[in-house]
């Protein structure tokens, strides 16, 4: 129902509410979050609650309010505090939680004592102690937000791709309501993917993350455009002036219209923001080459730094910064189109955001959460990025993240539940293409007998590791379910290098993956190789993906031919 005689705040005049009437023992609501919420020992909480009772007896008593964690049968408390200053107005408490005990699954319960009365609850929000230190809400669980930051990644695309879009534009992310305090968030419907989300993971909390993680951020805006539906091109601007507030809000100075709002939610300095992403997937949709030019004028005229990212190559149609590429198919494919960048045109780069294997054959899904083969085929796929890095400006596999009861998706590259996470197979093939990017890609070959198109399930990149090519990294793929032997041969290197170490990612099962119970079965680990001189002949497991780094003193070229 909505409140409108008394809001809680003056900028929304509806706010929605949960009403409780007791009954003659009293009553309350409980909640479990998400399939429970995990309790740990000893350990502190914060609960933020926001609510009013007009039921005050003569005595100008207000109805006694306590809040509980405990567990689902509710035969055990952990903690238990007292609600104080319940009144006819809005009041917001902030209390604090120690837990004596530990349940994965525990659920909060708010009880009202007094029979026959009401009270209504507008907000109710529980967080770790470390989670609100300070003036500013972090709201990301640190045992996730570590697994991504050992990827390293260099830049954080936000806040989605569909998600962004919406089935319709009813249901489409929108950022204004998901900005100011967590109490003003109305939430949205998440059509794509149907959940509710209550957007307290908002612009803020977004920049914030990429901040976090030490990334560039990269902004996706709806260029009004869903799934089903687009706005004429006559009719864009006011979406047009959004993104506009938008990049104010994020890079404005802390007096601006935009830019205060945000200091005055914590952040008085700027985020930088230099990729702004106009659409998801909305290339042959109406009017999105019309929408694109207005987005993209409108945009480049008051931020020129900015690069603008289109969903498609605009070729003679509109201005291209960037252009984003998206790649779902089955393993084979995903190691076969390794050289779909190859003739890339000088001049044109691509933003490949979004790539996985979904399949493990044409039309048989991957199993959740993924496998080695597919991390594998992925693998061959990135040497070809690798490859065609100067074509090839950024790359991600998507989606990321993934509750273990929640599978939008087949394969993911790092799942969680409510107390655990674990990533799969390809977060570390992830892991250690971006441990061993280098700065500058070093000219490789790959040669096969009978000169097989697929080189006999054999991809190879390698990379200069620092500017002067003193440590040289190589990726050597085997796609096939058999070892192969190789020879690789460093071109201009004439003595053997002065160090050298060897990764492998492989499995003796190709259906192999992480999980909760074994987090570590399918993991990276360091090998005992001779590398005798300038070549040498090379065993490679099969579906595995090598990675070599060399000591050396000149930058060679490399060859890598079947033995």
């Amino acid at each position: 129902m909505l409140v409108k005689l008394q809001p809680i705040t003056t900028s929304k005049p509806s706010t929605a509410y949960i009403k409780i009437r007791t009954g003659s023992k009293g009553g309350g609501l409980s909640n479990t979050g998400y399939w429970g919420i995990p309790v740990q020992n000893k350990q502190e909480y914060q609960l933020s609650v926001i609510l009013q009772s007009e039921s005050i007896n003569s005595a100008n008593q207000a109805p006694q309010v306590t809040v509980q964690l405990e567990s689902q049968d509710r035969r055990t408390v952990y903690a238990a505090a007292q609600v104080k200053d319940v009144s006819s107005s809005w009041n917001h408490s902030k209390i604090m939680l120690t837990s004596n005990g530990t349940d994965p699954t525990a659920q909060l319960t708010l009880y009202v004592h007094d029979q026959h009365v009401e009270l209504s609850i507008r907000m109710l929000s529980l967080f770790p102690a470390e989670n609100v230190k300070g003036n500013v809400l972090q709201p990301f669980r640190t045992d996730i937000l570590d697994y991504l930051k050992d990827l390293k990644p260099r830049y954080v695309r936000m806040p989605g791709g569909c998600y962004v879009e919406g089935v319709s534009l009813q249901d489409a992310y929108w950022w204004k309501p998901s900005v100011g305090s967590i109490q003003e968030r109305p939430g949205h419907y998440n059509g794509p993917w149907q959940y509710w989300s209550t957007d307290g993971l908002g612009v803020f909390e977004y920049f914030q993350l990429a901040e976090a993680l030490d990334a560039e951020p990269v902004w996706v805006i709806n260029n009004g455009i869903s799934h089903t539906y687009s706005v004429p091109a006559e009719n864009i601007w006011p979406l047009v002036q959004d993104a506009l507030d938008l990049i104010e809000f994020v890079t404005g100075p802390a007096d601006s219209e935009w830019g205060g709002l945000r200091a005055k939610m914590g952040r008085p300095n700027p985020w930088p923001l230099n990729y702004f992403a106009i659409g998801n997937e909305d290339c042959g949709k109406p009017w999105y080459v019309e929408n694109y030019i207005a987005f993209f004028s409108a945009i480049r005229s008051r931020y020129p730094h900015m690069r603008l990212i289109s969903n498609c190559d605009m070729e003679v149609h509109a201005p291209t910064d960037l252009w984003d590429w998206h790649m779902y198919t089955n393993s084979q494919n995903m190691f076969d189109r390794r050289h779909d960048f190859d003739h890339t045109p000088p001049g044109k780069q691509v933003f490949a955001s979004e790539y996985a294997v979904f399949d493990d054959s044409p039309g048989h899904p991957v199993q959740f959460p993924g496998n080695v083969r597919a991390a594998v085929a992925e693998a061959g796929f990135m040497t070809g990025v690798e490859r065609n890095s100067q074509q090839v400006a950024m790359a991600a596999f998507a989606p990321l993240l993934s509750h273990w009861n929640d599978r939008a998706c087949p394969h993911n590259m790092i799942i969680f539940d409510n107390r655990r996470v674990f990533g799969t197979a390809s977060y570390y093939v992830q892991k250690l293409f971006s441990e061993f990017q280098g700065v500058s890609y070093i000219d490789t070959t790959v040669t096969t007998p009978e000169h097989d198109p697929r080189d006999h399930g054999i991809a190879a990149s390698a990379t200069c590791q620092d500017e002067d090519c003193t440590q040289l990294a190589f990726k050597v793929v085997n796609f096939a379910p058999e070892a192969q032997n190789v020879d690789v041969e460093l071109l201009g290197l004439h003595s053997s290098p002065a160090k050298m170490t060897v990764t492998v990612l492989n499995s003796t099962n190709p259906m192999s993956e992480n999980s909760f119970d074994e987090p570590y079965l399918v993991v990276p680990r360091k090998e005992n190789v001779t590398f005798s001189g300038p070549a040498s002949t090379v065993t490679l497991p099969p579906f595995s993906l090598t990675v070599t780094t060399l000591d050396i003193s000149r930058q060679p070229s490399m060859s890598i031919s079947q033995a």
